[in-house]
């Protein structure tokens, strides 16, 4: 039996490649609409308590982030790290800049940053698993 080495970039030809980001950033977007619909119709049709929408909505949140730096590292092909973290860094920015528009309240400096980390450690491990994946 074969080991694959995991490592965190692979082929390619080491040039950075913001279309992989980008595609990254916007098939997160639709993963992160699709999934709301659908709980939005789920929450709809059941008694679920509505104090559960926060919590499940970060945990979407989160999926689509890894979804989304996962595929910035297959389209990217090398330096997943890099791709997966920077598409972590924009799909947050993105995200609190629309809530910021949507529900124009001031946001405390240190809960954007804190998401922006989140995003882009995320992003750096989706992306190292994506790159690996091709």
């Amino acid at each position: 039996m074969r080991h694959r080495k995991f490592e965190s970039s692979r082929g390619g030809d080491g040039r950075f490649k913001f279309g992989a980001v980008f595609a990254g950033v916007v098939v997160g977007y639709i993963v992160s609409l699709v999934v709301s619909a659908v709980f939005g119709a789920v929450l709809l049709r059941t008694t679920l308590a509505q104090q559960s929408v926060p919590s499940v909505m970060g945990w979407v949140s989160l999926a689509s982030l890894l979804v989304a730096s996962i595929y910035a590292g297959v389209k990217a092909g090398s330096t997943g790290w890099l791709h997966g973290s920077l598409t972590g860094a924009i799909f947050v920015a993105v995200g609190v800049l629309l809530s910021l528009v949507i529900f124009p309240e001031a946001v405390p400096a240190m809960a954007v940053g804190k998401k922006i980390i989140i995003g882009i450690l995320l992003g750096a491990v989706g992306g190292t698993v994506g790159v690996n994946l091709k």
